[in-house]
């Protein structure tokens, strides 16, 4: 897809405003900025794609075009929020009607949050539902709807964890 897609139609979008929340300060910060949101994107990474087993090891969320923040819970390095503040901060976000989730792959992340006990109400929208609803033979991971819709090529999560016999698992980066 990469060949088919020149530089010149690909958008960069900036990450200046994307950040790290390395601590309740962090937290608090955040939740300033999300205080009047309506609508959020809400990505969990995991220990497994098994919804059984998996295990959160950080919680993206996304507010606006090149505004989000990761939270990082389950690294086996680097600083992770604690529980306590993370709980305060995350079940009432989640559980606000008022506040529509958006996410891709959604039925994945909400069935991993519920198994470990967290309410989400206000789901309203899943983007790899509404690609397959709306072109069924077409791929559907986050990378190709990002370049197809707008012209962005994300960060691969290969290019974060590595490949074959020297990928790790997304616990292992920070």
């Amino acid at each position: 897809l990469d060949e088919l897609v020149t530089a010149k139609e690909t958008q960069t979008i900036p990450y200046d405003d994307y950040m790290l929340v390395d601590g309740e300060d962090g937290l608090t910060k955040l939740s300033n900025k999300l205080k009047d949101r309506s609508i959020l994107s809400i990505d969990l990474e995991t220990t497994s794609l098994d919804t059984m087993i998996a295990e959160i090891v950080g919680i993206s969320i996304a507010w606006a075009p090149g505004k989000s923040a990761y939270i990082p819970v389950g690294h086996l390095y680097g600083m992770c929020i604690k529980r306590d503040p993370l709980e305060k901060f995350i079940r009432p976000l989640l559980a606000n009607p008022e506040i529509k989730k958006v996410g891709q792959n959604l039925n994945y992340d909400l069935m991993i949050l519920r198994r470990l006990g967290y309410e989400v109400r206000g789901v309203y929208f899943d983007t790899m539902i509404a690609s397959y609803l709306t072109s069924a033979e077409a791929e559907h991971n986050l990378d190709a709807l990002s370049m197809k819709h707008l012209g962005h090529r994300t960060i691969r999560y290969e290019e974060v964890v590595g490949k074959g016999k020297n990928q790790k698992n997304f616990s292992e980066i920070m």
